[in-house]
């Protein structure tokens, strides 16, 4: 499947074949011009995107703890929405829907690798300890048990340490957002 940036060229593409001017568009035959609608849709379907991107991008260089390091304060504005606005032209309430949306899926992408991340966990240490899920022999009192020497102590199937401090917002390590 193409990249997003290789769909978004192969759109800007398509859309600009369809003529030069309004003039050009009104002499389309009716079936071009249907098929045109939904090319410039899917055209704004990922510009969208992009834009999502770009303001999650903006929020998080921006965000509180920075204080006037962040990449808004360091523009001169209180807010990424208030840059966003400014850059963009966009009223206040655009700016701040798109920020809010960009936000909540920048943290649904997170939840969903830390999710990903911990069933990862799981499997690895079913199989590790033996537990029946992975065809292990689920006994829980011989060498892969709780009470086995090879199992650090607080260290029970499915949990690792560190998983989650790298993946909340505004963490700085690898795989935040």
């Amino acid at each position: 499947m193409d990249s997003p940036a290789d769909q978004l060229r192969q759109a800007a593409e398509t859309v600009a074949r369809l003529g030069c001017s309004s003039a050009d568009l009104e002499a389309l035959p009716d079936a071009a011009v249907l098929t045109g609608q939904g090319q410039i849709a899917v055209a704004r379907r990922l510009i969208e995107q992009y834009a999502a991107w770009m303001a999650a991008t903006i929020a998080h260089r921006s965000r509180p703890e920075l204080g006037h390091s962040g990449l808004a304060a360091r523009q001169g504005f209180l807010s990424p929405e208030a840059m966003i606005q400014k850059v963009t032209g966009s009223s206040k309430n655009d700016a701040f829907k798109l920020v809010a949306v960009a936000v909540a899926v920048a943290v649904a992408v997170a939840v969903g690798t830390m999710l990903a991340r911990a069933e990862a966990a799981d499997r690895q240490a079913a199989e590790a300890f033996g537990s029946p899920s992975a065809g292990g022999t689920g006994d829980t009192g011989g060498a892969d048990g709780p009470d086995s020497p090879d199992r650090p102590a607080g260290f029970p199937p499915g949990h690792l340490p560190g998983l989650l401090p790298g993946l909340l917002p505004g963490s700085g390590a690898p795989g935040s957002w």
